[in-house]
Order: structure tokens, then sequence, then C-alpha cells
């Protein structure tokens, strides 16, 4: 094949035209800078001058217009909008976009959202621009736990690039976060259908199955993960271990959870379960005496004091044991928290105070409620006496 080579004059005509974009686009960001102090005539100037500098400016053409109708310089501003569209009929849409990228990492994540979605034109930009747009938007929104709406996003992602795995795995992990569990379902049905090997889907398919109490169709879910290569392997075995834990296997789940090669190099995470293990198999002497390590080690992380908290009540510290998990679920509230508070509380004997922290419970929308609760030592009990039917677990009285 020939070789193609750029004539001069086509050479000094992209330079001249990146110069151009350049040199707007620092203008531009000095009109940003000058109207965020109220400055509004030196904005203008400067969007003016980006504008003359590159007429393709849409973010400069867009705040002008913007500003010169809030001024009351309504014929001014129709005659910046009509060149505009004259030099690209779709500017405003471009702008806008544009506008609200650049205040992703500024403004509150749902407001960032809300303003995406009522673009108008949105659908006329580039697809790849706005898919990355929402996947971007639904990231920070499940930074700041707002599931709902990192959901919608996600979803807005996803129908532009339906075969993306990333998207495909944000949109479950949130779907499993709003205990949306048919759309989960689908979602999982639609990716396996394409990517039966997939071990991020794998993974999420284990999850899912552990919401539906299906624990052996989960550990095959997850071993799966394993042989198609998750990038982490520890996690898997941790979730494997608290399947069987759930399951009433806490012998199998011990071997999991501790490495008898390496005891001192376990992660927190994994000697806080394994302590769990062991309190089920009557050994709770044996976890109070490390348990202060772990706690100290996670930074008080609550599955940390959960772990203390039943190792207590093993031994028949019964108060210590229930004042130490009530200030748990007091100062770092979570479904899982009062979960343990309400199976503690139930095992002391007060079943209306049991039945007040599965309430609490139930009000976070967690769908692994039920699993945390047969994970814990004598949580079987507390469901069966407590919540003799699980759909109360849903929606229990006030």
């Amino acid at each position: 094949m020939a070789e193609q080579h750029l004539s001069e004059s086509q050479i000094n005509a992209w330079a001249k035209a990146i110069r151009a974009t350049t040199l707007a686009n620092y203008h531009y960001q000095m009109g940003v800078a000058f109207e965020r102090q109220g400055n509004v005539m030196d904005a203008a100037e400067r969007y003016e001058t980006a504008l003359s500098v590159h007429e393709g400016c849409a973010t400069a053409r867009l705040r002008l217009i913007k500003m010169l109708r809030e001024a009351g310089e309504t014929v001014a501003a129709e005659q910046v909008q009509a060149a505009g569209l004259a030099q690209n009929p779709n500017f405003a849409a471009v702008g806008a976009f544009a506008i609200v990228m650049e205040s992703l990492d500024a403004d509150p994540p749902a407001e960032v959202f809300d303003r995406l979605q009522r673009i108008d034109g949105l659908e006329r930009l580039p697809a790849s621009d706005v898919t990355e747009a929402f996947f971007e938007v639904g990231k920070l929104l499940m930074r700041v736990k707002n599931t709902q709406a990192a959901m919608s996003a996600f979803e807005r992602a996803h129908a532009l690039a339906p075969l993306d795995s990333s998207i495909y795995a944000a949109l479950g992990e949130a779907q499993l976060a709003n205990g949306a569990v048919i759309a989960l379902e689908q979602s999982l049905q639609s990716w396996l259908a394409v990517a039966p090997t997939n071990p991020q889907a794998l993974f999420l398919l284990g999850r899912l199955y552990l919401v539906q109490e299906r624990y052996g169709d989960a550990d095959r879910a997850f071993a799966g993960a394993v042989t198609h290569e998750h990038e982490n392997p520890a996690l898997l075995r941790n979730f494997r271990g608290r399947l069987r834990l759930a399951d009433g296997d806490a012998e199998g789940a011990l071997v999991l959870f501790q490495d008898p090669a390496k005891p001192l190099a376990a992660s927190w995470l994994d000697r806080a379960y394994a302590g769990l293990c062991r309190i089920r198999l009557g050994k709770a002497d044996t976890v109070l005496a490390t348990v202060q390590g772990i706690v100290a080690q996670s930074g008080e992380h609550p599955l940390a004091l959960v772990t203390k908290a039943f190792a207590l009540m093993a031994l028949g510290q019964t108060s210590e044991a229930t004042a130490l998990l009530g200030v748990a679920a007091a100062t770092q509230p979570s479904c899982f928290t009062h979960v343990a508070a309400a199976v503690l509380q139930y095992r002391a004997g007060d079943l209306h105070a049991a039945a007040d922290h599965f309430q609490a419970a139930a009000k976070e929308r967690d769908p692994y409620l039920t699993f945390y609760a047969k994970a814990l030592p004598w949580g079987r009990e507390a469901l069966s006496e407590i919540l003799p039917d699980r759909s109360q677990a849903k929606a229990l009285p006030e």
C-alpha cells in the first residue's frame, strides 16, 4: 500500500485548528472563573473572545446566551443563538452536555444526573460519549450510596451499550443493592447468554443465589468464577465460606476461612468469620482470646464487633454482648448490625427488642437480611420464632 503524506497546507490547517481550539478553551475557562466570581461583564467578554477564536466552542456560546438573556439583552442572545445554529444545528445539546460533564466531580452526583437526563437532543450526540457519561455518573451515585438513581443511570448506559461487560457488572451491583432481584435475574440471563463463562457474571449469579437461599447453586457459581479466573479469588473463597456458614456447615466454612499454614497472614475479615464458625462449634473461648486484635485490625468494623459480641454471649456475658451490639447498631446502623443486635436480643430473651431490631433491619431494604441472620449463631432460631413468615422481613409493621 502506498504511503500517504499530508501536504504542507493540510498540516498548517490542522495546526491552526488546534491552536484555535486551545486558545478558545483558555478564554472559555477564564470566563467560567469570572462567572463563578460574579464578574458577569468580564465573563461575557471572555466567552465572546472564545467564539471569535473558534466559533465551534459550543460551551462558550451556550453560557454567553444564558448570560445575555439573564441581563435582558434578548436580541443579542438571539443573534448569538442564530449564529450557533448556522454553525451547528445541534450546538445546544453539545454545549449542555459538555457543561454537565465539567461538573461531574464538582457537583452532587444526583444533580449532575438530573441535568444530564434533561439535555434536549441528547439522542443526537455520539452514543459512546453519552454511554460513558451515564456510566460515570452511575459510579459516582453508587459511591454516595444513591443506589436507586445509580441503577437508573446504569440502565441508560446499558441501553446504549448492551454488550459492555463493565456496564453489565455495574448494573448488576446496583440492582442487587436495591433488592431488584427479578431485574438482576433478567440481566444475568442476558449477560450469561452472550458470555457464559464471564467470571464477574458468575460472581453476581452466586450472590443472587445467596439472596434466594439456593446455597448449592451459589457455591457452584462461585466455583465457576474461580475456574474462569475472577480477579479476586480470596473474596470468592470468603463468599463460599459465608454460604456454608449460612447453610449450617460451620466445619466446612472454617476450612475456607482459615489457612493452617498462614494463620497470622489471614485477613481480619477471614479471621472474623472463622471466629463465628468456632462459636458455632462451641469454641468461643478461643475466639475471645484473639478477637480484640481483629477489632483493632479492622478499625472497629461492624463484623469484627459482631464477632466479639457473639463470643461474649456464648460465654454467658450477656449484658456486655448486648451493650456492645446496641452501641454498634446505633453508631453504625445497617441491616447487618440490626440483624446481629436482633439475634443477640433474642438470645438474651428480649423478644420485643429483637423484633424492633429486625424491623429496623427491614427498613434498610437489604436483600441479604435473611442470609445475615442464618450466618450468625442462633440466627435461624431467631428467624423461626420472630419472623416465621419470611415475607415479614420485607414489610414489618410499625
